[in-house]
C-alpha cells in the first residue's frame, strides 16, 4: 500500500514538475518577444487607444508613483500578474518617451486622451464587479485591442504597465 501511495505521488509530483517546465518556457518566449516590440507596435496600441469614443479625464489628482509590488497588493494582483507587470515595465521608458515625443511635436492632448480611454475602461470593469487578476487581465486584452500580432500584444501590456506605474489606472 505505501509503495502505490508513493508512486501516486512521484506522478503528482512529475505531472506538477512537466507544468513548471511549460510555464517556464512560455514566460521565456514571452520575455524574449517583449525585447523585439518596436515603436510601429507601440504606435498601434496608441493610436487604438486613442481612437477610442471621447471620454472626459476625470481631475481626480495626481498620485506619487508607488512601489509595483505595493500597489499590486494593493490591487489584488497575484504573482501571475507578477511577471507580465515585470515584462512591461521594462518597455515603460520607451511608453513614456513615445508619448511625450507625440504630445510635444502632434497632439499634446494625447497623454490625457490615452489615460481617459483606459479610466473608462477601468471604471466600466470594476463597476461590473471585475477585480484582481482578471481586471488586469482585461485591461490587458482592452489596451492590444484584442490585436492576434504577439508584438502588438506586448506593446498593449508595456503602455498598461506604464500607466499602472503612473497610478494613471488601478487603485494608487
Amino acid at each position: 500500500h505505501q509503495i502505490s501511495v508513493l508512486k501516486k505521488q512521484m506522478e503528482d509530483r512529475s505531472f506538477d514538475l512537466e507544468t513548471l517546465e511549460s510555464d517556464a518556457y512560455a514566460m521565456e518566449s514571452s520575455a524574449l518577444e517583449m525585447s523585439k516590440i518596436t515603436y510601429d507596435d507601440i504606435t498601434f496600441v496608441i493610436t487604438a487607444l486613442l481612437n477610442q469614443k471621447p471620454v472626459s479625464v476625470d481631475e481626480q489628482g495626481t498620485f506619487q508613483p508607488t512601489n509595483p509590488e505595493e500597489k499590486m497588493s494593493k490591487n489584488d494582483l497575484t504573482h501571475e500578474i507578477k511577471f507580465a507587470m515585470s515584462m512591461g515595465l521594462a518597455k515603460a521608458g520607451e511608453v513614456r518617451h513615445f508619448i511625450e515625443n507625440n504630445a510635444k511635436v502632434n497632439f499634446p492632448d494625447v497623454p490625457n486622451r490615452i489615460k481617459a480611454a483606459l479610466n473608462h475602461e477601468y471604471k466600466r470593469l470594476v463597476s461590473n464587479g471585475v477585480r484582481g487578476d482578471e481586471l488586469f487581465n482585461s485591461l490587458y486584452t482592452f489596451s492590444h485591442q484584442d490585436s492576434p500580432n504577439p508584438s502588438r500584444q506586448l506593446a498593449g501590456l508595456a503602455v498598461l504597465c506604464y500607466f499602472f506605474l503612473t497610478c494613471d489606472i488601478f487603485e494608487p
